[in-house]
């Protein structure tokens, strides 16, 4: 699957649960996604903010090598609402080093 490409296919619930199962099925997929949610394009980097949330809500352990990135992204002024809002919804259930 081509995350970016299926991110702005289409803007949906089911969309962006079927994202975040497919990286949830391994770390290079999520690492995938994690690219798309880190990028300075605001919109793939809105869509792909859901889906790792819902990503991380399955298999909160994909997340922890990515908690330094997650933190920037709330510093980044540039950053798009949802990528901050999502950010701080999964710092709030995982335990932070």
């Amino acid at each position: 699957m081509d995350i970016q490409a299926e991110l702005l296919k289409e803007h949906s619930r089911k969309q962006a649960m079927k994202i975040a199962d497919y990286a949830c099925l391994s770390a290079k997929n999520f690492r995938e996604l994690m690219q798309c949610f880190l990028l300075n394009e605001y919109r793939v980097a809105q869509r792909a903010a859901w889906s790792v949330n819902l990503a991380t809500e399955k298999k909160p352990a994909l997340i922890q090598p990515y908690i330094k990135a997650l933190v920037a992204q709330l510093k980044n002024k540039n950053s798009h609402p949802a990528v901050v809002r999502n950010s701080v919804r999964i710092l709030e259930r995982i335990r932070i080093p």
